[in-house]
Formats: C-alpha cells, structure tokens, sequence
C-alpha cells in the first residue's frame, strides 16, 4: 500500500489587548496573574478549497480532556504532542480538567465536547455562539449537558487558559507550528481531495477545515450548519490521508443515516453478534452502521487511488478490528459507484444500503 505522508499544521496570531472588561459571560476582569496573551485567532492556509489551521478552541479542550494522562518526557528532540505534555502536565489537578473528567464519566465523550467548543468564539473568550443542542445532531439520543453546565464548564476553561497562560504557550511555539504548516500545505497539494469526497457523495459543503491537533484522542468528524452554511470539520492528530477521508465521510454520511433511522433500527438484531468484536467505544448500532459505510468508502478510495492491493489491505486491516459486514458494504458501495446514472448521489442510493442490512439480518436468522 502507498505510504501516505504525514500532515500536521498551523499557527496561532496572538496579540497583546489592554483595556477593561465587561461582566457579560465570556468576559473576565483584568487580572494580574492572566495570561498576558489574551486573543488567539486561528491562522490558516488555504490549498484549493481545504483550510489547513491549528485552532485555539479544539488545542484547549484537547489539553483538558488529555491532561491527566500527561507525562513529563526529556528528549533529546522532542515532538510538538511531547512539548505540550511537558508543559501542560503541572495543571493536570486544574478544576476545569477535574470537571472535564466529571463531564465526560456522564457521556460528554467523543464529538460532543468537540460540537460543544466549535459553537463558541476562540479562548479566553469563550463566547457561545450557538447551543449544543443546536449542534449536536443526536441530543434526541446522546445525553448531553444543560446549558448551566456548560456555562460552568465554559469558565473554567477560561481559568485554565489563564492559569496556565495557554496563550504563552503558543506563542513560545509559533515557529515550530509555522514549519509545520509548511509540510501539510505541500503534501496536500499532491491531490485535490475535496473535490474526490464531493464527486463521491454527489453533494457539496459550504467550507472545509482539517485542524490538526497533535494530542488530540482520535479522529472526529463534525459538520456545524448555522448561518444558512455548512462547514465540516476534520479533526486529527496527524494528517494520514485515509483519516481525512474517514473523518469529512462522517459529515456526509451520518446525517443521512439519521434520515434513515428507523429503517436502520430495524435490523439492530445484528448489533449484539459483532459488539463485542468492535472496538470498545461503539458502543450502539447506529454508530456501528456508520463506522461500516464510512470505513467501506475509505477502502474504496484506497482501491481507486492507489491500487486492488491497497484495497485488499484496508478490508482486511477493517475485518481485524471487528467490522463483520465490511466486504458486502464495499461491494455494495462499488454497485453504487457502477450506476452513478441511476443513483446521482449517496442520499438516493442509501436504501440499497437498507436493502443490505436486511438481507444480511434474514441470514442471520437463519
């Protein structure tokens, strides 16, 4: 299989402001001990219609969310994910990271601390600019917290990021994330990926941001439609080629999958056969019906990207980790793509992948 590049990114503009401060939410006094460094604004490269930024909102979540398993590391050349556990780790005992661990033992996991954070403006600030409820596209199913909480939750972030003068920190560090930058930009110019995703689906987003973040738990794909806008989210710890594809395939596929959740519901005969099969945080069959199709459409673009052996590899790399019905849905995909006339785009091919899930349930049964 061809060794795709790794990819990591972007800078923070971080400027000095004097001046006081209103008591809305979102606003703080003037504190001596605040981190002197209080704007952080997301700076970017764009390569065709994909921004490539580190952004201040998903770096501080991520450091709270992964403070308490940092250790302090000398190397002799330390990476940027070691730079930040060295430095973050003496506030592991924060009580933002405290309340962060009582959040998420409640179910605030995965993308929904990420929806959270992406609806508010950039720290210190921390302004929200729409409810979670608003956002997170399966509050009907997920628990998420109320909006007490999260205000809360919202200033002790802030505290953080003065406490441990987040801003600083980055500043320190602009020169290594701008050598970074030079990389991703680069190596994402080998090909135009969005368009691939786009032609694939037969459907558009309005914008396209892959944030890398170097501590960042795992991939995530987040979509916030607002404004009369879509803009998709692909949030990663490096930027290995596949995982882009997997996470924008998310924001394609599962709103439609949500569409179709009753008819999808109706086969969650085949979840309990493969549960204990999957890895340990998809933990239900809507989550399972997505990680199929997404992972299908990943092995898909290896194959026409780089080859049947590519493909060969990525089936059998997804059968390991407990993806049961990966090849029936990566030969349903291909009749998809054979018959693009019939079926111009995913939403309107999707009750064939209905049709799958039954067909596979009746033999189940028997």
């Amino acid at each position: 299989m061809h060794s795709f590049p790794i990819r990591v990114l972007s800078v923070f503009c971080l400027c000095f402001v004097v001046g006081a401060c209103s008591d809305k939410e979102g606003d703080s006094p003037a504190n001596a001990d605040d981190d002197p460094i209080q704007v952080t604004e997301a700076v970017s490269e764009t390569v065709g219609r994909l921004e490539v930024r580190v952004d201040p909102r998903i770096e501080l979540i991520n450091i709270v969310e992964n403070a308490k398993s940092f250790e302090e590391k000398h190397l002799r050349e330390p990476t940027m994910k070691q730079e930040i556990s060295n430095y973050f780790m003496l506030y592991r005992d924060h009580p933002a990271v405290g309340m962060m661990q009582e959040l998420r033992a409640m179910g605030f996991t995965y993308t929904r601390p990420r929806f959270f954070i992406l609806g508010c403006t950039d720290p210190p600030e921390l302004r929200q600019l729409y409810p979670l409820k608003q956002l997170y596209p399966y509050s009907h199913i997920h628990w998420i917290p109320d909006e007490e909480t999260l205000a809360e939750f919202r200033q002790g972030l802030r505290d953080f990021y003065n406490d441990a003068k987040f801003g600083t920190f980055y500043h320190e560090h602009q020169a290594d994330y701008e050598r970074l930058l030079d990389v991703v930009a680069t190596d994402l110019r080998e090909r135009d990926y969005i368009t691939l995703i786009e032609d694939y689906f037969g459907m558009r987003k309005d914008e396209y941001v892959l944030v890398y973040s170097p501590i960042s738990s795992g991939g995530f794909g987040i979509w916030i439609e607002a404004e009369g806008k879509i803009t998709v989210y692909a949030i990663m710890p490096h930027g290995y080629v596949p995982w882009l594809l997997h996470e924008f395939g998310h924001t394609f596929v599962n709103p439609i999958t949500d569409e179709f959740r009753d008819e999808i519901d109706q086969y969650h005969n085949l979840f309990p056969s493969i549960r204990n099969d999957l890895p340990s945080y998809y933990t239900d069959w809507y989550t399972a019906v997505n990680e199929h199709i997404i992972r299908a459409f990943t092995a898909r673009m290896e194959t026409i990207l780089d080859g049947e052996e590519a493909g060969k590899w990525a089936l059998e790399r997804e059968l390991s980790d407990g993806f049961k019905y990966i090849v029936p849905m990566y030969e349903r995909l291909e009749e998809y793509e054979a018959n693009r006339d019939k079926y111009p785009d995913f939403r309107s091919f999707y009750p064939r992948i209905v049709d799958l899930f039954a067909e596979l349930s009746s033999e189940d049964i028997q």
